[in-house]
This record gives C-alpha cells, structure tokens and sequence, in this order.
C-alpha cells in the first residue's frame, strides 16, 4: 500500500518534468501559430491562442507536480487545470495541427493527478513519530522523556503524570518534585 502510493508521488513528479519541457514546444509552436494567423489575416483561428493558455497550464501544473506532489489538494487542482487547458484545445482546433496531441496529452495528465490525488497512499502521514513507534510496537511500554522545559510548571505536571502511570515511585515523584521546587 505504501509503495503504491509513493507511485503515484513519482508519476507526479516526472510529468512535473516532462509539463515543464513540454511547455517550450508547445509555447513555441503556438506563437508560430499566431503568427501565421496573423501573416494569413485570419483573425477567426484561435488555435495559437489555446495552445497559449495550453503551454501555459502544462508550465504551472508541472511546476506543482514537483513542489507539491504529496499534496492532495494541489493534485486535484493541477488535474483541473489539465483538464479545463485540454478542453480548451480540443474546443479551438484551428490550423495548429498539434494541438490535439497536446490536448491529449495534458487530459491524460489530468486524469493521472487526479488518481493520484485521490489514492490514500498519497496524503502526508500526520501521525507524530513518537505515536507511529507505540502503534508499531504495543506491548512495549511508553515512557516520556522528562524533557527540561521552560517552565517548572511544566516540568511539574509531567512529573505528576508519570507517577500517575506508575512509571515512577512515589519517592522517586517527592524527590524529583523538591529538585523543580529548589529551583524557583
């Protein structure tokens, strides 16, 4: 389960790539577009255009690809924004005769985000160490470390709470107390 969620975290990370390269082709070939639309005076072509805003939707989702690959929410956003930038090709096919390949490409980079996204091996493991190790290792006792805090306080309460769990004796809680009590 876990490596199948790491898969989807590297599939990310190389379309990330592959969206960033792509970009230059793209932009390129579009901005030729244009201007031959412009050099032919046909003002109703707007392939050049969506290829446009497609070389750009394959710029920004491949630059959240590769910063964001273990978020679920900017999975599902950058799979929006393929989807939305292919559609926009699929609807302007012009005379850009690419176009449709990159549409393609950018739908089914769409789909992946989104699988992805929605995969649980994805998400960011929130569970603090410290919890993961008791999860994992049950029949061994959890003992706090009595860490020096700020605040005697502090250091009061976590004493209270470790003999409170027998994890010292009462005499050892009285001596331990008197030392924080020493120091105010």
């Amino acid at each position: 389960m876990q490596s199948e969620g790491r898969g989807w975290v590297i599939a990310k990370r190389v379309i990330g790539i592959i969206s960033i390269a792509l970009f230059v082709l793209i932009m390129f070939q579009s901005c030729a577009v244009e201007m031959a639309n412009t050099l032919l005076g046909d003002e109703n072509d707007l392939s050049g255009g969506a290829g446009v805003l497609l070389a750009l939707a394959m710029l920004t989702c491949g630059a959240i690809g590769i910063a964001a690959r273990k978020s679920k929410g900017a999975g599902i956003t950058a799979g929006a924004i393929y989807i939305f930038a292919a559609l926009v090709g699929f609807v302007n096919l012009g005379i850009y005769a690419d176009l449709p390949i990159w549409s393609f490409v950018a739908l089914v980079f769409g789909v992946v985000f989104i699988l992805g996204s929605q995969n649980k091996g994805a998400t960011v493991n929130t569970v603090p160490y410290n919890q993961r190790v008791i999860q994992q290792h049950p029949q061994q006792p959890y003992i706090p470390m009595l860490q020096n805090k700020e605040t005697p306080e502090a250091r009061l309460c976590q004493l209270k709470e470790m003999s409170e769990q027998g994890l010292i004796s009462a005499t050892e809680y009285e001596e331990k107390r008197k030392k924080v009590l020493e120091e105010l």
